[in-house]
């Protein structure tokens, strides 16, 4: 259940993934080498290759039906998530981590590139095309280029 590889998303080694994060996995599943994740997702339909949150008590109940490939979430969840007798507990990759907004930041950044034109426009990405200057493009005198 954990994800396929896909072109589409971005491989990485599980033990970068939890250096990255700074977590442990949390529940006895098989673990690969390597993971394909396909983003950030909502708890609420998340869905294999996704990497969902759960921090809150108040959306326990979406648990019931997410099915990430990764789980972030807090040391505190960890012992309620293996008595809640869930899927997710047996079929997604649960991370525990000691600071479950920074990990999901920190998994945010590894899809900045394909998530955000604005960080990335595609005149500013070299796999897409070159950078051009426009006629009549002006640079302040003051302004530094480099």
């Amino acid at each position: 259940h954990l994800g396929c590889l896909d072109d589409t998303n971005v491989e990485i080694a599980i033990s970068d993934f939890l250096e990255r994060v700074q977590g442990r996995v949390a529940n006895p599943v098989e673990v690969p080498a390597r993971i394909s994740l396909s983003g950030p997702s909502e708890l609420a339909g998340s869905e294999l290759g996704s990497v969902a949150f759960f921090f809150n008590p108040s959306y326990r109940e979406l648990l019931r039906t997410a099915r990430p490939s990764v789980l972030i979430t807090g040391e505190p969840f960890v012992a309620p998530l293996a008595s809640s007798g869930l899927p997710l507990w047996r079929e997604s990759l649960v991370v525990a981590c000691v600071d479950p907004y920074l990990a999901m930041a920190r998994v945010s950044e590894l899809f900045a590139r394909e998530l955000d034109s604005t960080f990335w426009p595609l005149s500013r990405n070299p796999e897409r095309e070159p950078a051009v200057i426009e006629p009549g493009a002006q640079v302040h005198p003051r302004a530094e280029v480099g």
